[in-house]
């Protein structure tokens, strides 16, 4: 395990999972849009070349399958549901498992995931 922590997500907040930091952050692996940009407020997207995939158990062993099986490059938080995980290849290729912990889309925005990030 590289890391692990809990990230609480604002309007237009950028993600680095290997640092453990969100907000205006340098080699981001994921944000968190507003309605002011191109995607729905209920959706995350990887930051180019990171990759999604939804997962129904949060472990290294599952993000690494569903990665393999479908990757993309947006999750939407209201279909994967608070209490349940997605994963993240990140910008750096490590394997990210990331539980909804609160996902508010609207005003005022706010998402909070608690993570893992393991080596490939």
């Amino acid at each position: 395990m590289l890391r692990s922590g809990r990230l609480e997500l604002g309007p237009e907040d950028k993600v680095d999972f290997e640092t453990g930091t969100a907000g205006a952050v340098l080699g981001a692996d994921l944000y968190f849009p507003t309605e002011t940009t191109p995607l729905p407020a209920h959706l995350v997207a990887a930051a180019d070349p990171a990759v999604l995939a939804r997962s129904p158990h949060g472990g290294r062993v599952a993000c690494g399958r569903a990665l393999e099986a479908r990757a993309d490059r947006t999750a939407d938080l209201a279909a994967v549901g608070a209490g349940r995980s997605f994963c993240v290849t990140t910008t750096e290729g490590n394997v990210v498992s990331a539980t909804i912990v609160l996902c508010r889309p609207s005003a005022p925005q706010r998402l909070v995931l608690d993570f893992t990030t393991w080596r490939p």
